[in-house]
């Protein structure tokens, strides 16, 4: 029923949806959830592993779901269903106008993310060992949402490379930015709002506004029958 909702109405029937299962999740009275206070039932793998261990193939682990998952997203999105999704980004009426099947190809779009988004959590729990250590709020928050709208947003909407340009950025504030806390996700908010009014395409959608670069090309183009120059 989600998916047949657009624009804000979209986002705040998500979020609702999310809140509705971290409730859930802290209301289960089953001891291997933890309800919640979360549980630690993978604790005993640090007498097998060490966190060295732990560390080197967590990182390999995360590289290799990360080059799965460009690999898979790059050839859908070159595909003629990834075609589709990108015209049901554009405008949906106009994709359902000439036979593209939005519902469909939302929910494809939306078990993709969900498998990286489950990697993700399975990858950091591999690495943490203890299934919301912090209660639901620490998986549910809305904090995740605002990290990938950032990655988005700064590294360049509408484009392959930019989310990666976005990671790297996140990264570098995670690093060496504010410790957590109050102050960085204002930071974190400022930049994002920053990049939406100075620079609303980012910084490779800058890059290849200005310098016509096209690396990892992934949408269609308008071709001017007059002048022969295509728009993305």
């Amino acid at each position: 029923m989600v998916l047949w909702l657009r624009h804000g109405a979209f986002a705040i029937a998500t979020w609702v949806v999310a809140e509705a299962f971290a409730i859930l999740v802290s209301l289960d009275p089953n001891p291997a959830i933890g309800g919640g206070t979360g549980t630690s039932a993978l604790l005993p793998f640090n007498l097998r592993y060490t966190p060295t261990q732990r560390l080197h193939d967590t990182y390999w682990a995360a590289l290799a779901a990360v080059a799965i998952l460009l690999l898979l997203l790059f050839v859908l999105l070159r595909s003629r269903l990834g075609g589709s999704l990108q015209a049901i980004r554009d405008d949906e009426e106009a994709a359902a106008s000439v036979g593209v099947r939005v519902l469909l190809g939302k929910g494809i779009l939306f078990v993709v993310a969900g498998a990286g988004c489950a990697a993700a959590g399975t990858i950091i729990l591999a690495w943490q060992l203890s299934v919301l250590p912090l209660g639901p709020d620490s998986v549910f928050g809305i904090n995740w949402t605002a990290k990938m709208i950032f990655m988005v947003l700064v590294g360049g909407l509408g484009t392959f490379e930019g989310p990666i340009i976005g990671a790297v950025a996140l990264y570098v504030l995670q690093t060496y930015g504010p410790n957590g806390g109050v102050w960085y996700f204002i930071l974190l908010g400022g930049i994002a709002i920053g990049f939406a009014l100075i620079l609303p395409r980012g910084i490779w959608g800058t890059v290849q506004e200005r310098f016509n670069v096209q690396l990892l090309p992934v949408g269609y183009r308008l071709r001017n029958v007059t002048t022969g120059r295509g728009t993305p």
